[in-house]
Parts: C-alpha cells; sequence; structure tokens
C-alpha cells in the first residue's frame, strides 16, 4: 500500500482488462456521465467500514491478502490500518502520509516520502472523496451503471502518472463497494460494513488523523471529554 511499483508487464495486464469488460457488459448498461453518482457519493463527510486488501503479483503463484479497517474524513485524508497479517497503520493526509507501526503507540507517527507514495495518496484520496473536479482532472471516465449499482472505470491523463498504473475500477451502490488498481500487480480493495455519517468524534480525530486533542475540538462538532 505505500505506493505503485513502475509499469511492467502490460499487455497482459491489458488482455485481463479486455476480459474484465467483456464479462461486464452483459450485467452494465453504460451511461453518458455519472447520472448523480459522483454528487450524492460526493456529499458523505465521514466514511468508515473495514476492508479486504488482495495484491496479485506478476508471475506469482500465490496472491498476498490483508484485511483492517478505515475511516475516510472530508478535507482531512484517510485512516488506513492493516490488521492482518501485520498490523500496521497509515494516515493519508492531503499533504503527507503518516505511518504508524505496532510499538505500543508510544513512538510518534513517521512520514512516508516519494513521488511513488505521492500518487497512491492522491489516487487514494480522489477515489474517496469523489470530488468532480478531482476526478475530472486526473481521469478520462467511463460509467455503466444497472439500477443502484455502478462501475466506473478511470484511465489517467497525467503522463507521470501513467507511469504508475494504467486503469482503476471502482464498483458500488450507495457506497464504493471495492476498487481495483492496475500496474504490474493488480490491487484489489474490497470495502463491507460501510456507513456514512456527517461528523468524527474527537477520539478518532486524535487517534486516527494524529491531531492534538485542541486541534481536534476545533475541527469536529463534539464537545471536549
Amino acid at each position: 500500500m505505500s505506493g505503485f511499483p513502475g509499469l511492467a508487464g502490460l499487455a497482459g495486464i491489458m488482455a485481463c482488462v479486455a476480459a474484465l469488460a467483456t464479462a461486464s457488459a452483459d450485467t452494465t448498461t453504460p451511461v453518458a456521465d455519472d447520472a448523480g453518482i459522483v454528487d450524492r457519493l460526493g456529499s458523505h463527510a465521514v466514511v468508515r467500514g473495514n476492508f479486504i486488501q488482495t495484491r496479485e503479483l506478476d508471475n506469482a503463484a500465490a496472491s498476498l491478502r490483508s484485511q483492517g479497517r478505515f475511516i475516510f474524513w472530508r478535507n482531512h485524508g484517510v485512516y488506513w490500518e492493516t490488521q492482518q497479517p501485520v498490523q500496521i497503520a497509515r494516515i493519508y493526509r492531503h499533504d503527507k502520509t503518516l505511518v504508524i507501526e505496532d510499538d505500543g503507540g508510544n513512538a510518534p507517527p513517521g512520514e512516508m516520502r516519494g513521488v511513488r507514495d505521492r500518487h497512491f495518496r492522491e489516487t487514494l484520496l480522489t477515489v474517496f472523496s469523489f470530488d468532480k473536479d478531482r476526478l475530472a482532472q486526473r481521469f478520462e471516465q467511463e460509467w455503466g451503471a444497472q439500477g443502484r449499482n455502478w462501475r466506473l472505470f478511470l484511465t489517467p491523463k497525467n503522463r507521470s502518472l501513467k507511469s504508475y498504473l494504467s486503469m482503476i475500477e471502482l464498483w458500488g451502490a450507495g457506497n464504493i463497494h471495492g476498487l481495483r488498481i492496475y500496474n504490474d500487480e493488480i490491487l484489489t480493495l474490497e470495502f463491507h460494513d460501510t456507513r456514512a455519517s456527517e461528523s468524527l468524534g474527537i477520539e478518532d480525530c486524535v487517534s486516527g488523523f494524529a491531531y492534538s486533542t485542541e486541534q481536534c475540538v476545533s475541527l469536529t462538532d463534539d464537545s471536549p471529554p
């Protein structure tokens, strides 16, 4: 999750993408635009839930799986806590990525740097926020829908971003149910038990986003503990 490796094995990946698109054609009707989906999903202030992550490495016999929980807080970032098989948390803010190791909570968060992490952070925040302008600026979009169920394919416009990923696939209904990132590995994130709310409590603000209690009091609607 810390970033995207360089683009390799593109032919095999695009063959997989083509097969996936063909399989989806019988059940999904293309739509001319987002049909209000972006506006609906872009209205959530806070979304939390659990995830299952699968990494399919190029030419690898087995995939790598992990699971945990996440909190998306609009305008502040994503708290991403892997609980199995190892415990580690990342805080994806708009300006940086913080890492919290499983050390009993004594050490301050470290900071991740580098172009790969920046691309992944910006992609994750764009997807979770469903910001119409950010999506249009960064990606070509192809929508499909069947009732309330939708599917979205995002192709990067930026040359630098294209060097780290070839396409993103998202699907869902009321919330995002999953996303898949294609590069020289295929990273699938499946979300469950997701729920949206209008505000974030002070405890989650402090523990999940590494703000001070004083900052969280001013940023949330809660009263001080």
